[in-house]
């Protein structure tokens, strides 16, 4: 009986981890393009200023380089799924003790 309890609650337990990860299969795949204007820190990578192509595939997001195609970036997709989508695409940045520009917030487009 014990055992079964304890199996019980263990797979109750996992369950939940599972379900707090960010795995939403209704939320849509995000492509669009972003332009920056001067260095941001994406993550602990330095994303240049320039254009990048980017996607959301809900776990991920990739940045590429427009004109070549060649993946500059790839960081696990930490957001939730908004009520409404974003009507743009939207990069909040925040200036750290450094001075380096860090993206606080990345809303895509349609996500």
């Amino acid at each position: 009986m014990r055992k079964l309890l304890f199996v019980t609650v263990s797979l109750v337990f996992v369950s939940a981890i599972v379900a707090a990860q960010h795995l939403n299969t209704a939320e849509p795949i995000v492509k669009g393009n972003l332009t920056l204007l001067s260095d941001v820190v994406v993550g602990t990578t330095v994303l240049k200023t320039g254009a990048y192509r980017f996607v959301c595939d809900r776990e991920t997001i990739t940045f590429s380089d427009r004109d070549n195609g060649k993946t500059v970036l790839k960081v696990p997709c930490k957001g939730r799924q908004l009520p409404l989508p974003s009507a743009e695409t939207q990069m909040h940045v925040k200036t750290d003790a450094s001075g380096n520009r860090v993206a606080s917030v990345l809303l895509l487009k349609g996500s």
